[in-house]
């Protein structure tokens, strides 16, 4: 539906995926801090839920208007009981809440660990859940569904998440998946020989010479020979390096849906650049530079694009 700029003390109803969500401003003219508001209805959108929503959409205007709005937005939200909740139903609700919030790499790790829920757990009721059947799906994600040690790990958290959420949103009274959490351990893999110099050069020297790929030899260059990740080389802005190419900052990665976040504080690191790849970047950069232009781009001027893993 069209999504139009709502007025002053008035909620909008959206939907998104199929499912009801409200979205208003509280403004300060009527005591409130300028926030935008978002509220997940969890409910498909049918006639009957459209009536629900807009039966909470009329009690928050109210309640804007007369000073007795919720900002917790507890007294607005619908109650379902949680012993018809099932586990599908509570990690949808969880999605919907969080899709505004995440990355599209989260939202497609969402995606996956609710096609798992939905094939081991079918209807089975969340409050079902204890620490036995956290250890099931574990074994079961291991042993039927054969995933890495790593990805095991990755699920499980995501799911324990869900539960901390539901949680606090009084949809569950506690969160059995921590145990099962904690308590699993990834076996430590021995990490990949890096490239020696002569490889390094000879890869670089098959992309200089390549018609094709000759255009991204400098991205190659540059990202193998400090040693940093795909995506953060793409990530790298002109403001990220020296007035004199000699120092670059590596602080924020690009991942494969083209989405640009901040690296963890551990990650981020200054590294200084030998003569070699100082020169590299004082040949690209323009005359007059834009300290926000990417510093690698792809032969059409776009984000150069990261294959999945």
């Amino acid at each position: 539906m069209p999504q139009s700029k709502a007025q002053a003390g008035k909620v909008e109803i959206l939907v998104q995926s199929d499912r009801l969500r409200l979205r208003w401003s509280w403004i300060k003219s009527l005591g409130g801090d300028g926030r935008r508001y978002v509220l997940p209805l969890g409910l498909p959108d049918t006639p009957v839920n459209r009536k629900v929503a807009q039966t909470k959409a009329q009690i928050i205007e109210q309640d804007l208007a007369t000073n007795h709005f919720d900002p917790t937005l507890n007294k607005y939200r619908v109650q379902q009981s949680t012993t018809r909740l099932t586990v599908v139903a509570l990690f949808e609700r969880y999605m919907e809440a969080k899709t505004p919030h995440v990355y599209k790499s989260t939202l497609i790790k969402y995606r996956g660990l609710l096609s798992h829920l939905k094939k081991h757990f079918r209807a089975k009721p969340a409050n079902a859940i204890g620490q036995v059947e956290t250890i099931v799906f574990r074994d079961w994600l291991t042993n039927s569904e054969k995933l890495e040690p790593i990805t095991v790990k990755d699920k499980l958290y995501l799911i324990s998440a869900c539960w901390d959420w539901a949680v606090l949103e009084k949809m569950c009274p506690d969160n059995p998946w921590l145990p099962v959490v904690s308590s699993f351990k990834v076996p430590p893999k021995q990490k990949p020989k890096p490239f020696t110099r002569d490889e390094i050069k000879m890869i670089v020297q098959g992309f200089r010479t390549d018609p094709e790929y000759c255009f991204y030899g400098d991205f190659v260059e540059f990202f193998l020979s400090i040693g940093c990740r795909t995506g953060e080389a793409v990530a790298l802005l002109w403001k990220h390096v020296s007035d004199d190419c000699g120092t670059v900052w590596i602080g924020e990665s690009v991942t494969v849906d083209g989405d640009r976040k901040a690296e963890k504080r551990y990650r981020a690191r200054s590294l200084p650049l030998p003569d070699r790849l100082k020169a590299l970047l004082l040949a690209r950069r323009p005359a007059k530079v834009d300290p926000e232009a990417p510093i690698f781009l792809s032969r059409r001027g776009k984000i150069i694009s990261i294959p999945p893993r």
